[in-house]
């Protein structure tokens, strides 16, 4: 009786040890994005590991579904998303707001995201009037970010919000099925990759704007999470920055495998590792942990008034996390 009740009792403790130790982390995702999704799944296959070397055990990665990097951005602040990896300029938006909640961790990503018309009429962006309808993603989103700067590129830095009233808000995938139909309702956009290349591929669309990396550039993409939450999980923030450069390092060496996981795991139809690697190729789409970068997008973001304060004179080291 004695033996069997100790049993009973030692596995029950082991449970509780285990309970104890578990520790889960949310990380926002974008499915079917084959900019951040790949280096996302990279990433979350390696953090376990690398987080128990830093003596964080038993970690779970969890997901948390929302393509919108400015919605994420608001879950992120009351504690229902832990990291995100996505648009610098989500970021810059809720910094300004207050320097002290959130924080960059590392760099991640930067590609080019076209402004393409599927009306034929429209040659440049100075062909744009009145009535032609721009589908971006969201106010604010990436995507608005980069009308944005072709906009300044054509009309100067103070004409950023030229295109306001053009503007179609619809998720990505629904845009490319209006763009692709014979019957138009709408005429430009930007909705990035894989659309974007497929649009353009099949003849559908054509591009009208690209960075020039003079004065347009391209996408940031970054890491980051509350400043909270970094002040209580230090090493597993360690363990992230970690893991992405291993991911990064390992995508550069090989990445059709990376693309493959990818495509499984989001259920992509209709393109291969082999497409999604030429398209990443055309797109300029490099993995970087530098944050030039963001910077620069942030920068921007001051300089044309798109966000507004005291903050623009900070030192770029106050947008950057301090783990221990």
């Amino acid at each position: 009786m004695f033996n069997k009740l100790s049993t009973i009792l030692i596995a029950a403790t082991a449970m509780l040890i285990n309970v104890a130790n578990a520790t889960e982390i949310k990380i926002n995702r974008h499915l079917k994005y084959t900019t951040t999704e790949p280096l996302l799944y990279e990433i979350a296959d390696l953090l376990p590991k690398i987080a128990e070397k830093n003596g964080v055990k038993d970690l779970k990665v969890s997901f948390v579904d929302i393509q919108e990097d400015p919605i994420a951005v608001q879950e992120m602040l009351i504690g229902n998303v832990d990291v995100i990896i996505g648009g610098v300029s989500s970021f810059a938006y809720a910094w300004n707001k207050d320097p002290s909640k959130i924080k960059l961790l590392s760099g991640a990503e930067t590609f080019d995201m076209w402004l393409f018309c599927s009306n034929p009429s429209i040659k440049s962006i100075k062909d744009i009037g009145p009535n032609t309808k721009i589908t971006i993603k969201g106010f604010n989103s990436g995507d608005h970010m980069m009308l944005r700067e072709y906009t300044i590129a054509a009309f100067g830095i103070k004409q950023s919000e030229k295109f306001t009233n053009n503007l179609v808000v619809v998720p990505r995938d629904q845009a490319f099925v209006l763009h692709s139909a014979d019957k138009r309702t709408v005429d430009c956009g930007i909705i990035g990759s894989p659309y974007q290349n497929q649009l353009v591929s099949s003849g559908k669309a054509h591009i009208i704007a690209k960075p020039d990396n003079k004065i347009t550039f391209g996408f940031a993409n970054a890491i980051y999470a509350t400043n909270k939450w970094i002040e209580q999980n230090s090493q597993l923030a360690k363990s992230i920055i970690e893991a992405e450069n291993i991911a990064i390092s390992r995508y550069n060496e090989s990445p059709l495998p990376v693309l493959s996981e990818f495509i499984i795991k989001d259920n992509v139809d209709n393109v291969s590792a082999f497409d999604v690697k030429n398209m990443k190729k055309e797109n300029n789409d490099i993995y970087d942990t530098s944050l030039t970068p963001a910077f620069a997008t942030i920068k921007l973001m001051y300089d044309t008034g798109m966000i507004e304060g005291p903050n623009s004179t900070l030192p770029q080291t106050e947008l950057i996390a301090k783990i221990n």
